[in-house]
């Protein structure tokens, strides 16, 4: 059987063998990319719930993932950038959620405990990431060249966190409904760092529950708010 003539690659009708364009190239190394860090935070969340964050390396995280040691430092700085590169991708969602169902005719108490609520029922679901993020981020300063790009998300985002507090006391004020007269953002400050400490009490006892975390923080909120109405 005679076999079929090879295209040819020179003259004006040649066929040349074809080549991704650069757009096609670039969309597939960044779903390369995008897999990769998938990859990444599935084994450094597997390997953090199992053994603990003190216990688990670098090395066994980048075994899981299948990349080398050098590709999970392109994502996360170190072992602690690593942690919070984890919980960031799942948190940013519970903040914008909680911020965005915040129910607008509500009592100044119950806006705050609906604004906390969520982040107890997440942490009551992941509480060793909980754990050991709050024990980091205590020894975080946020100008410090020694924690990586995820932190300063983290923190990023508490800051947020923060002036969403200030916004319900000032709305609050603004209506009338507390009558104090300092400073709104500073009254909320106060807010945030009574929300700050319930919660970071709370995620270590031994048995978290939600319910009753939250109902210690109102009983919290009610005494200060008591205060602000006068």
């Amino acid at each position: 059987m005679a076999s079929e003539p090879l295209p040819r690659t020179d003259g004006p009708f040649s066929v040349r063998p074809t080549s991704p364009s650069p757009a096609r190239g670039a969309g597939l190394r960044e779903r390369g990319k995008s897999e990769k860090e998938r990859r990444i935070k599935e084994a450094a969340k597997a390997v953090f719930s199992e053994v603990g964050y003190d216990a688990a390396t670098t090395r066994e995280i980048a075994r899981r993932a299948h990349v080398s040691i050098g590709t999970v430092f392109v994502y996360a700085r170190d072992k602690r950038d690593l942690l919070f590169l984890v919980l960031n991708d799942e948190l940013d969602p519970v903040a914008e959620l909680a911020h965005r169902d915040l129910p607008g005719a509500k009592p100044v108490l119950d806006r705050l405990c609906a604004l906390a609520r969520p982040w107890y029922v997440y942490f009551a679901a992941n509480l060793t990431l909980g754990r050991y993020a709050f024990r980091e981020m205590t020894f975080y300063e946020p100008h410090s060249i020694d924690f990586g790009e995820q932190c300063a998300r983290y923190r990023a985002r508490m800051r947020r966190i923060e002036s969403w507090h200030s916004e319900i006391i000032a709305e609050a004020k603004k209506r009338g409904e507390l009558k104090f007269k300092g400073n709104a953002a500073v009254a909320g400050n106060l807010i945030y760092k009574i929300y700050l400490g319930e919660i970071r009490s709370w995620i270590h006892e031994a048995k978290p529950d939600v319910g009753q975390g939250v109902r210690s923080l109102r009983t919290k909120f009610a005494i200060v708010l008591d205060g602000l109405r006068n």
